[in-house]
């Protein structure tokens, strides 16, 4: 996908700049990372360097470099950004791009930049309204499998004690309602290794419906972990049972897992 949308948005600019003599210069993000916001990148300025608005962008996201900024009070140089309709400061660092580029931006007369401007936001609206689709497209084809998983993660339960726990959210995309879904998964260190809870490492967590057709429902457990080393979880396989009697295992959760890019583009919070 990251491929694809950078080859839709060089077509798209190359085009355009056929037509106008204009080219768009895009990035990659190689970090999930928190950047500084600004609102008008036509009057940019030594300013926005102490911004304390934010946002974050995720690795591999594809974004519009606007041109570059150097931050005399922090001595570090940024690139400026556009990432759904949002202008951003990110470090030069943090991101992939044709270098070589940058000049041509830093070249243009006021005319020649606002349109370039101009350009790169009706682009940006394009690109999100095309992931936007295919967000809405992936949860489609996953709900045919009668089981969405919207999200699972770990949280922190407290920052005075020593506890991780264990969240998930569903969709019941199937007819029937459900009547007990029962998740069975492992949570990992943060080099990939299992961690144990009184010597086992495939834990259970059970939930109660009915959840009817079409219906969300999440569940949790506080405590599942005694330490904070566990930095995610995957779950192994979920048996759900129906109102009816009928029972349906799922062993292949990614099939059924929603992707978090689709969940950015679908505005779902985990």
């Amino acid at each position: 996908m990251k491929k694809t949308l950078v080859f839709i948005l060089l077509i798209i600019s190359n085009y355009i700049h056929a037509q106008s003599d204009t080219s768009l210069l895009p990035g990659i993000i190689l970090k999930d990372i928190e950047v500084q916001t600004y609102s008008n990148a036509k009057s940019v300025s030594e300013y926005v360097c102490n911004s304390y608005s934010t946002t974050e962008l995720k690795k591999n996201d594809i974004v519009i470099i606007l041109g570059t900024l150097s931050c005399t009070t922090k001595n570090r140089n940024y690139y400026l950004g556009l990432y759904k309709g949002e202008n951003f400061l990110i470090d030069t660092a943090d991101i992939a791009t044709d270098k070589s580029k940058i000049i041509d931006i830093q070249k243009m007369d006021r005319e020649r930049y606002n349109n370039y401007l101009d350009l790169a936001l009706s682009i940006d609206t394009f690109i999100q309204k095309k992931d936007t689709l295919d967000a809405i497209d992936e949860l489609l084809k996953k709900s045919k499998q009668g089981l969405v998983i919207i999200y699972d993660k770990v949280f922190d339960v407290s920052e005075y004690t020593e506890g991780t726990g264990f969240e998930v959210k569903i969709l019941n995309s199937s007819k029937k309602t459900i009547k007990y879904v029962t998740f069975n998964y492992v949570g990992y260190n943060g080099v990939d290794d299992p961690v144990s809870k009184f010597g086992k490492t495939m834990l259970t967590l059970k939930g109660i419906g009915p959840i009817k057709y079409d219906e969300t429902a999440s569940f949790s457990d506080d405590y599942v972990w005694f330490t904070d080393i566990v930095q995610y979880a995957y779950i192994k396989s979920i048996l759900v049972q129906y109102m009816d009697g009928t029972t349906r295992l799922y062993k292949n959760i990614d099939a059924i897992t929603l992707s978090s890019k689709s969940k950015k583009y679908l505005l779902i919070d985990d």
